[in-house]
């Protein structure tokens, strides 16, 4: 039997500078604090580089909520993330334990899933060790709750992962929710277990960490070989003091051990993206990822059967390389440990695609172009560009302001050489063959001299129109409050997506942008806005309170040269895009304008009014201009 521990343990927090290197995301309001300990130890730098390099991993959800699979005592839990059932059902944390006796994964194969992962051309595995239900897949000596000693199955999957990802040199990290546990009475958290602990003022989080956080972490660490990444997740309100002595027992134990961002208060060595999120353009700075599903669950669900086909997740993993981010692609096996048909089949499909074209992926730099293209996307590496198509009834491509000459072009699928164009002056123009218009997402290689660069600033694209990102823009901010979300280098938090506006609160605060149209004609003018919540019902019900009426609207102008149009942000349309179903985005129509010659334009986008009562301000991704008569 093994005993838990409730004693309480007053241990200081280790100082991390005074450990082997610290993060290098610091929040701007804590960037004084943390001034003298913003630097890398050389293990942390180097694993940095192989995650970078890798941009493909499988992340794992598995665990106790895998037995009621989405639903429990006969009713089905509407939610999208199936691992918070015992949470929202409010279910007593020793009749959840008894679900634990039905966990039962007899037809678990470690090889096989790693190989199924290497395949699909996936570099390294996350898998939950500990979710929020408090539940360990691993041999701990904290209590009996874990799968060796809570389980009929009676192994340790962590173990077998571990050997198997080491026979495929495969790196292996661990998700541990290190804030949230609903097993544990001192768990503080914004959505901790109030049910079977709802004295609040008795819980004290330092108990919790000292005991449990430590010990398992420690276990983690020093039981299965080298660990690629520690993925933390919802820190709610701990304390800055509590993710840095976090932060301090990762690097004593294994100084290469990655840890994201979800640590908490500004700690980690690279940034995790919001769930399904991908930003609007390129991200600077480190390491960055994004967790995604393959349908709209985490965990398994048995009815769940909305599966984004192989199609759209190749085309994730394309749009997030081309903007300097890692696809961190999510499966929930069952309770019996088979992993869902359609999940093998889409890794499957997905490796069969890398096999021909991982080298536009894995080792890749971003895109030199902050803006998306309507024609797909670009990665490049020294010498080479990587154009990989999304829509296969384009006829030509061309790129502007490309500063290295262009020396050859290929198709990866086939490696025929493809004729082009190359102009002095910066463009470059191929003709897309038609042998390519059934093929998933064809790649080409565009051979150039030295690395990439470009005059980065936006360009009417293939399609005619014209896209104006926030993030290009020159922001005239008078009190300093607006600004774009995440150009601090953190990603979104609450309501701001990254790449959009926030703390819009000024009218006389406003936006620029140089842009160049080669095909002149007239432009229907949108602006593109995102929701204040990943989850549409939550943005209206927001609506409904600061937004009773059309006079409550945001009234915005656009200003090209001696023309304007205005109009109120009014949500009219809802755009539907291959991203994510967690952020809803949509368009307001201020009307048309005419461009008649090719050139240079400056467009400068206006608060006219804005609604004070609303807390966040104006969140806005861009300004588009769609050519008219195509």
């Amino acid at each position: 039997m093994k005993i838990r521990s409730t004693t309480r343990l007053a241990g200081a927090a280790l100082s991390v500078s005074l450990l082997l290197g610290t993060a290098t995301f610091v929040k701007a309001q804590e960037s004084e604090r943390l001034q003298a300990s913003v630097s890398y130890n050389s293990e942390t730098e180097q694993a940095l580089n192989e995650f970078k390099d890798a941009r493909f991993g499988l992340f794992i959800h598995w665990g106790v909520y895998a037995v009621p699979a989405g639903e429990y005592k006969g009713k089905r839990y509407p939610k999208h993330n199936k691992e918070h059932i015992m949470l929202d059902l409010k279910i007593p944390r020793m009749e959840y334990h008894e679900l634990a006796k039905q966990f039962n994964p007899t037809e678990f194969d470690a090889d096989a899933l790693v190989k199924l992962a290497k395949d699909a051309g996936m570099k390294y595995i996350v898998i939950t060790a500990k979710h929020h239900d408090g539940f360990a897949l691993f041999d701990t000596d904290y209590s009996d709750y874990d799968m060796v000693d809570g389980t009929p199955y009676g192994k340790d999957v962590i173990a077998m992962l571990a050997e198997a990802c080491r026979k495929e040199k495969m790196k292996l990290g661990f998700y541990y929710s290190h804030a949230r546990d609903w097993d544990e009475e001192n768990s503080v958290s914004d959505h901790g277990n109030t049910w079977d602990f709802p004295d609040e003022s008795k819980k004290d989080a330092n108990i919790y960490i000292q005991s449990k956080v430590k010990q398992q972490l420690k276990e983690l660490l020093t039981k299965y070989g080298d660990v690629f990444v520690l993925w933390f997740d919802t820190p709610g309100p701990m304390t800055y003091e509590q993710s840095e002595e976090i932060y301090g027992w990762v690097k004593a134990e294994q100084p290469g051990c990655l840890v994201n961002t979800r640590l908490g208060n500004g700690l980690g060595d690279y940034s995790s993206m919001g769930d399904n999120q991908i930003p609007p353009g390129r991200i600077g700075g480190g390491g960055w990822e994004t967790p995604a599903t393959m349908n709209n669950t985490w965990g398994y669900c048995f009815f769940d059967d909305d599966w984004k086909s192989a199609n759209v997740m190749i085309r994730q993993l394309v749009d997030l390389s081309s903007k300097g981010l890692n696809y961190l692609l999510n499966i929930g096996p069952r309770a019996d440990g088979i992993i869902p048909e359609p999940s093998v089949e889409r890794l499957r499909a997905i490796g069969a695609w890398m096999k021909v074209n991982s080298e536009a992926i894995h080792g890749t730099e971003a895109s030199p172009y902050y803006q998306e293209f309507d024609w797909g996307r670009i990665t490049t590496r020294p010498g080479k560009l990587y154009l990989s198509l999304f829509d296969n009834d384009e006829d030509e491509i061309s790129l502007h302001h490309l500063q290295n000459k262009v020396l050859g072009l290929r198709h990866l699928g086939s490696d025929v050489l493809i004729d082009f164009e190359w102009e002095e002056g910066g463009t470059f123009t191929m003709k897309v063959p038609g042998s390519v218009r059934n093929e998933t997402v064809p790649v080409f290689e565009v051979q150039i001299e030295g690395v990439a660069s470009v005059e980065d600033k936006p360009v009417q694209m293939s399609s005619g129109n014209v896209s104006l990102p926030v993030g290009m823009a020159d922001i005239k901010a008078k009190k300093g409050d607006l600004s774009i979300a995440g150009s601090d280098g953190f990603t979104d938090i609450g309501q701001f997506p990254h790449g959009a506006t926030c703390r819009w609160f000024n009218s006389g605060d406003y936006l620029s942008w140089d842009f160049t149209v080669n095909e002149p004609g007239t432009f229907r003018v949108k602006v593109i806005s995102a929701a204040t919540s990943r989850n549409l019902a939550k943005h209206k019900k927001f609506r409904e309170e600061y937004y009773k009426s059309n006079d409550d609207l945001a009234v915005v102008s656009v200003e090209f040269s001696n023309q304007t149009v205005s109009g109120k942000i009014d949500e009219a349309e809802e755009i539907k895009n291959f991203r994510s179903k967690y952020r809803p985005t949509f368009a307001s129509d201020l009307g048309s304008i005419v461009i008649k010659e090719p050139g240079e334009y400056q467009a400068v986008f206006k608060a006219d009014r804005l609604n004070t009562a609303d807390p966040l301000g104006l969140i806005v991704y861009e300004v588009r201009l769609e050519k008219q008569g195509q």
